[in-house]
């Protein structure tokens, strides 16, 4: 089995396919929260699948391409995502950044996520 095979199973949508908040135009605290989180996975994503691709033994093969093929997707969806992010005001920002702490505070309590307010 190939490096390519054993990847982590994709956390993130295909370019072209964002959430229906972030295409309708309807942007909510929920939404930004949403893109947030997208952005914390597409980070993670490619800093664990580059580290996968330099710990390989055999680096340079058609795996490989094929790997970096998928982080190149994630990441193109990720810059569309930070471009949102960077577009919005500043307020609905902080406030979907803090749902997105708070979510994964409820999700994570032994790591100590605290908001502050």
């Amino acid at each position: 089995m190939s490096n390519h095979d054993r990847s982590a199973p994709r956390a993130l949508p295909l370019a072209g396919h964002l959430p229906a908040a972030a295409t309708s135009g309807s942007v909510t605290t929920a939404s930004v929260a949403d893109d947030i989180e997208q952005l914390a996975q597409a980070d993670q994503t490619l800093a664990g699948g580059l580290d996968e691709i330099v710990a390989s033994r055999v680096r340079v093969c058609p795996a490989t391409v094929g790997r970096l093929e998928d982080l190149l997707e994630i990441v193109r969806v990720g810059v569309r995502v930070r471009g949102r992010l960077q577009r919005l005001d500043p307020e609905l920002l902080r406030a979907g950044g803090e749902l997105w702490l708070t979510r994964r505070a409820a999700h994570r309590p032994e790591r100590g996520v605290h908001v502050a307010h």
